[in-house]
C-alpha cells in the first residue's frame, strides 16, 4: 500500500450498470475504459465508456458459453497471438474459457481439469493464467496447456496469484496462504483465523490477504506480515489494487472500503447484502459487483458525478423543521460513512464523515422531504411507505417499501427475499407494516389466506394452509387408491386419505441455491454444500417431480435429496424436507432405500421433542414439514402396512408439538391431517374389533386439539377426524363410545365453532354430522 497525493479525494458514485439477473461474482478491467463482469446468470458481460474518458458505460456485448455459475475472471494483455488480449473466465461447471474481447460469440481456448468450481483466476506478466477451485487445488495454465498442479490445500483455494516466473501464491479456507516454486510448496503462512478469500499483488512490498475473520494482511515475499487492517464487520472477499498504489475490498458488510498505508480512508456502503467483488480500472475508477445483480462504478471527483439529487426515501421520511442547521457540522461524526442531514434555508443536505480528511463532505440535496403522505420513489416505483428497517447491528438500515391494500405478509417475504436476512423476521416484519400503516381490508381474506410464495399456501413458511392439502368434496385426482365416495352430501365417515400436495417448485429451487451459497460461505458447513454437478441433478429431478415422472427416481436421486432435508444444518434442511414431502406422493423408493424412512424424517425435525421444550422457527418449520411427509406417505400403498405397525409411535412422537406450538395453524392443520389419515387407515384394518388403547388415545388427542383450536380450516380436520373414528367405533369398539363420554366430547365439539368465532357451512356441517354420533 501506498499514500498518494489523490488519496484525498473521495470516491462517489458515478454509474449503476443494470445486466445481470443475479450475483455479480467477478469482475476484471480490461483497459481504462473496458472492463468485464461475471455472475451467477451464467453469463460474462464486457461493459465500454460510452465516451472515452467520461463516467458513464454501456454493455457491449455478452459471453454465455458457461453451462452454469460464472465466478471468476481475469485478463492477459494483449500478445503477438493475441493484440486484443483474452478475457479468462471460470465458473461451476469445472471450466475455463477464454475469449476475445471483440468477439464473445465462442471460445478462443477451454481448459479443463479441474473436478469442481474454479472460483478465482489469476494472469501473470508472463502470461500464466492461474485457476483456483474448491476441488482444493490451484493449477497453472501455459500456452493453454497445464504446466503445475499445485496440491496441499486442506479445502478449497479461494485465492491465487502470479508472483514472478514459476512463483505463485494461493489462499484457502483451511485458513493459510502457501508459497510455490513451479508444484513444489516453498512456504505455509499463518495468521488468519478464518477463510482466506482473496490475494491481491502489491508491487515492491509482496501482496495483501483478506479474509472472513474481517482482517486485511499485508505480506512480504518472505511470507512475514509487515501490517494488519481492521474496518469491516464481516467477511472480507475481494482486494484490488488501484493505480495510486492504495487497495480497495469488498465484503458481507455491504461495503466497498479504500485503504492505504495509514489506514481506512473511505467507506462507501452499498444497497445490497454482498458485495462479493471489486475491481481497479487503469484510470483510478473502482467497479463493485453485488448480490442483487448490479454493478456500480465509482469515481474521484470534486462532486458526485451520479445525481446530486437525493429522494427522501432514501434516508427516510424528513420533517424539515426538525432538522438542524448547518452548525451541526461543527460536530466530529462518529465512524466513516456517517450520512448526517442538515437544513439550508428551504433546502435540506445530506453530508457524509470522511474520516480520512475529519470532514463532513456534501453528498447531494434531498428532494421532496416531505410528510408521508406522498408517495415515495423506491428503485423506480411509487410507494405509500418506505420504512428505514434496522436488522443488523452496526449496519445501515435496509429499505422496506409498502403500497396500502398489499398483503403485510407478502410484502415482508419480498423484503426478506430481496435482502436474504432470515426468515425469522418475517411475523415481525409483518408486524411491523401492519402497526405503522392505514389499518386496510384486503377483500374479503382473513390473515391465515394469505398466499404464501414460497408453496402457494398461508406465509412465506413451507406448505401454508390454504390450498395445500386436497379438499374433502370432490379432491383433485391424487396418487393414491381411489377414495371410496361418502354417502351423498356428508362429510363424515371419511374413506380416503389427505395429502398436501401444493408446492411452488421454482421458489423452491431458488431457496436451496441459495442456502447453498450461504453454506458455501461457511466454515462449519462448507462440507455440506452441494456442488455444481448436483445442482444441475437437483434442477433436473424438481422437473420430474413437478410432473409426477420419477419412474427413473433411484439411489442417486435419493441421495441427493436425502443431503438436503435429512444432512443439511437444521436451519437449512426446511426446502430439502418440503421436496421430500412431494416426492413421496409419487414414489415409495424413499422407503425402500431407507428401511428406517419414517425414523430419519422424525429425526430431521427433531422429534419427538420435550413437552417443556422451546422451539426455534426452524425447528417449527420442519416439523410442520416433517409432519406432512408422513401425512403424503398414505399415497403409496405397499407403505400403509409400515403406518399401521407404527401408527403408536407417530402418535407419541407428535402429539407433544400441539400444545407448545399451539398459536401456529400450519403445524396443527399437518398434525390434524395426519391423525385424520391414520383414523381412516385404522378403520380400514380387516377385523370386528379395533384397538381399542389406540383408538381411546387418539380420541383424547384429538378431542384436546378442539379445545384449544382457533383455525377453522384445522377445525374442519379435526371434526372429521373425531367424528370418523366414532363412526367406526360404533360398529367395533364399545370402549372408544363410553371413552368418549367421560372425556365430555361432546362438550368439546359444541364449543369448538364459538371458540373460531366462525360459521362458514362445512364447519356447522361438520359439527352437526359428529353430534349426531354422539
Amino acid at each position: 500500500m501506498a499514500a498518494s497525493a489523490s488519496a484525498a479525494a473521495a470516491f462517489h458514485l458515478s454509474d449503476v450498470l443494470e445486466g445481470h439477473s443475479q450475483d455479480v461474482r467477478a469482475l476484471v478491467a480490461v483497459n481504462a475504459d473496458t472492463f468485464a463482469s461475471a455472475s451467477r446468470d451464467r453469463k460474462v458481460i464486457i461493459w465500454q465508456r460510452i465516451v472515452p474518458g467520461e463516467p458513464k458505460f454501456v454493455q457491449k456485448s455478452a459471453f454465455a458459453g458457461h453451462e452454469h455459475f460464472v465466478n471468476s475472471l481475469a485478463y492477459a494483455p494483449p500478445s503477438a497471438t493475441q493484440p486484443l488480449g483474452l478475457i479468462y473466465s471460470g465458473g461451476s461447471d469445472k471450466m475455463v474459457y477464454a475469449f476475445d474481447p471483440n468477439n464473445t460469440e465462442e471460445a478462443v481456448l477451454s481448459l479443463a481439469g479441474h473436478t469442481d468450481n474454479v472460483c478465482v483466476l489469476a494472469v501473470g506478466d508472463n502470461g500464466d493464467v492461474i485457476s483456483g477451485s474448491w476441488d482444493k487445488t490451484a493449477k497453472v495454465w501455459r500456452n493453454g496447456k497445464e504446466v503445475y498442479e499445485l496440491k496441499g490445500h486442506a479445502f478449497a483455494v479461494w485465492g491465487v496469484l502470479v508472483l514472478g516466473q514459476d512463483l505463485y501464491a494461493t489462499a484457502s479456507a483451511d485458513k493459510t496462504i502457501k508459497l510455490w516454486n513451479g508444484s513444489k510448496n516453498t512456504a505455509t503462512l499463518t495468521g488468519h483465523t478464518d477463510v482466506v478469500r482473496s490475494l491481491v499483488a502489491l508491487p515492491g512490498i509482496g501482496f495483501a490477504s483478506c479474509s472472513n475473520d474481517g482482517s486485511i494482511r499485508v505480506w512480504n515475499l518472505s511470507g512475514e506480515t509487515i501490517a494488519e487492517y481492521h474496518g469491516h464487520t464481516s467477511f472480507v472477499y475481494s482486494l484490488a489494487r488501484l493505480s495510486t498504489g492504495e487497495v480497495v475490498s469488498s465484503g458481507e458488510d455491504r461495503t466497498v472500503r479504500v485503504w492505504n498505508e495509514s489506514g481506512l480512508l473511505q467507506t462507501l456502503t452499498q444497497p445490497c447484502v454482498s458485495v462479493w467483488c471489486v475491481a481497479s480500472i487503469p484510470n483510478g475508477d473502482i467497479v463493485a459487483g453485488g448480490s442483487d445483480g448490479f454493478v456500480r462504478v465509482f469515481s474521484r471527483a470534486a462532486e458526485p458525478i451520479a445525481s446530486s439529487s437525493i429522494p427522501s426515501n432514501q434516508v427516510g421520511d424528513v420533517d424539515k423543521n426538525k432538522l438542524p442547521g448547518l452548525e451541526a457540522l461543527n460536530v466530529m461524526g462518529t465512524k466513516d460513512g456517517q450520512v448526517k442531514m442538515v437544513r439550508v434555508g428551504n433546502a435540506v443536505e445530506a453530508h457524509q464523515w470522511s474520516a480520512s480528511q475529519a470532514q463532513w463532505i456534501k453528498i447531494g440535496e434531498v428532494v421532496d422531504a416531505v410528510g408521508n403522505s406522498r408517495k415515495q420513489v423506491y428503485q423506480g416505483k411509487e410507494y405509500d411507505f418506505v420504512f428505514d428497517v434496522d436488522v443488523y447491528e452496526g449496519a445501515p438500515p435496509l429499505k422496506l417499501p409498502y403500497n396500502n391494500g398489499t398483503n403485510p405478509y407478502q410484502a415482508a417475504q419480498e423484503f426478506i427475499d430481496r435482502n436474504e436476512i432470515g426468515q425469522d423476521f418475517l411475523d415481525q416484519i409483518a408486524n411491523f407494516i401492519t402497526q405503522n400503516t392505514a389499518s386496510v381490508t384486503i377483500g374479503a381474506e382473513a390473515p391465515s389466506q394469505y398466499v404464501d410464495p414460497f408453496t402457494g399456501g398461508s406465509r412465506y413458511v413451507p406448505g401454508g394452509p390454504s390450498g395445500s392439502a386436497a379438499p374433502y368434496s370432490a379432491p383433485a385426482p391424487q396418487p393414491a387408491p381411489a377414495a371410496k365416495p361418502t354417502p351423498s352430501g356428508k362429510m363424515i365417515p371419511m374413506q380416503g386419505y389427505s395429502f398436501f400436495k401444493t408446492i411452488n417448485f421454482k421458489a423452491v429451487l431458488t431457496k436451496i441455491l441459495q442456502l447453498n451459497g450461504e453454506m458455501e460461505k461457511s466454515m462449519d458447513y462448507s462440507e455440506l454444500s452441494i456442488n455444481a454437478d448436483q445442482e444441475r441433478h437437483l434442477e433436473k429431478l424438481i422437473q420430474n417431480i413437478e410432473s409426477g415422472k420419477l419412474g427413473g427416481f433411484g439411489a442417486a436421486e435419493f441421495k441427493l435429496l436425502s443431503q438436503i432435508a435429512l444432512d443439511w444444518p437444521e436451519q437449512y434442511r426446511f426446502p430439502g424436507i418440503d421436496l421430500m414431502r412431494v416426492t413421496v406422493l409419487y414414489t415409495k423408493f424413499p422407503t425402500q432405500a431407507d428401511s428406517d424412512f419414517i425414523g430419519s424424517i422424525l429425526r430431521a425435525a427433531g422429534l419427538p421433542v420435550e413437552p417443556s421444550a422451546t422451539l426455534s422457527k426452524a425447528q417449527e418449520t420442519n416439523a410442520m414439514l416433517a409432519v406432512r411427509t408422513l401425512t403424503n406417505l398414505f399415497a403409496q400403498p405397499d407403505v400403509l402396512p409400515v403406518l399401521y405397525a407404527r401408527r403408536e409411535d407417530l402418535v407419541s412422537k407428535t402429539r407433544h408439538l400441539i400444545p407448545l406450538l399451539a398459536g401456529n395453524k400450519n403445524v396443527r392443520l399437518a398434525i390434524a391431517s395426519l391423525y385424520l389419515n391414520l383414523i381412516v387407515l385404522v378403520g380400514q384394518q380387516p377385523g370386528a374389533t379395533l384397538d381399542d388403547a389406540f383408538a381411546v388415545d387418539l380420541l383424547e388427542t384429538v378431542s384436546e386439539m378442539l379445545q384449544t383450536e382457533t383455525d377453522g380450516e384445522a377445525l374442519i380436520r379435526e371434526l372429521v377426524a373425531l367424528g370418523t373414528l366414532l363412526s367406526i367405533s360404533s360398529r367395533r369398539s364399545a370402549a372408544v363410545r363410553e371413552a368418549a363420554g367421560l372425556l365430555d366430547v361432546k362438550a368439546a365439539v359444541q364449543g369448538a365453532l364459538k371458540r373460531t368465532g366462525q360459521s362458514e357451512s362445512k364447519l356447522r356441517q361438520a359439527e352437526q354430522e359428529v353430534l349426531l354420533l354422539l
